[in-house]
């Protein structure tokens, strides 16, 4: 397992790059060796696409937002990210951001490709905190990859999820997790906003699709009964060819 400052050190030299266009690659002899995205939210989504599963349609209203907006002035109100919420009436439910890359960000239809993450949140959950509902920390961090695009499925009344991201805390095949939102503060007074960094790296390599597509996405799976509310800050992936 490749560790949270190999990545740092894996992205250093492209993060210039990256300031500059959306995916930067870097070439090694004959082939793009890394492909990654270092993304804020200054300037919009930076490419990802917010999707909600676990629910269903009669609980599907104005309690879902996915939007760009201000950080918590606590933490730096001149920044913008990316911001999550929903109530979560069915205990189940996974809020989401979704990103492809393809031939041109320099993924090689042919390639095998390990996949980093290291997630920037801004989190007002204390780990220490229970109520109705249970624990407000409840909610589990998710990387996932995979060679589809994940989307939302419907059987009967009930909105799924089209990948096996497994359910709460528990790992599936395409999802891995990371931790809870915890922002690791005691629970006392007010709920503090405080920023939370996550490094993963998955432990399955994938191979693009036919069409040489991978798929990234980075989402909250819940377990608690009440309502999340958090924020992407940023997002790194790295995609390195191992073959």
């Amino acid at each position: 397992m490749h560790s949270h400052s190999f990545l740092l050190a894996a992205v250093g030299s492209l993060v210039l790059a990256s300031a500059a266009a959306p995916v930067a690659a870097q070439t090694d002899g004959e082939f793009v060796r890394y492909v990654s995205a270092v993304d804020e939210f200054e300037e919009g989504s930076a490419g990802w696409l917010p999707g909600f599963s676990d629910y269903q349609l009669g609980h599907a209203g104005p309690d879902r937002i996915a939007e760009i907006r201000p950080l918590p002035a606590e933490v730096d109100p001149n920044k913008r990210g990316y911001f999550l919420a929903a109530d979560n009436p069915s205990t189940d439910t996974f809020m989401y951001l979704k990103k492809g890359f393809d031939a041109s960000d320099g993924v090689d239809a042919d390639g095998l490709y390990r996949v980093d993450f290291l997630v920037s949140l801004v989190s007002n959950v204390s780990g220490e905190c229970f109520g109705l509902g249970g624990s407000p920390a409840d909610v589990y961090l998710k990387v996932g990859v995979s060679s589809e695009e994940p989307v939302g499925t419907l059987e009967g009344r009930a909105v799924g999820f089209s990948l096996d991201k497994g359910r709460a805390r528990d790992d599936g095949m395409d999802a891995r997790t990371v931790d809870t939102i915890a922002n690791g503060l005691p629970c006392e007074g007010e709920p503090r906003w405080t920023p939370v960094e996550q490094y993963q790296g998955f432990p399955r390599h994938i191979r693009p699709s036919e069409d040489g597509k991978v798929w990234v996405f980075v989402g909250f799976d819940s377990a608690f009964s009440g309502r999340t509310e958090v924020y992407f800050d940023r997002i790194i992936v790295l995609l390195t060819r191992i073959e």
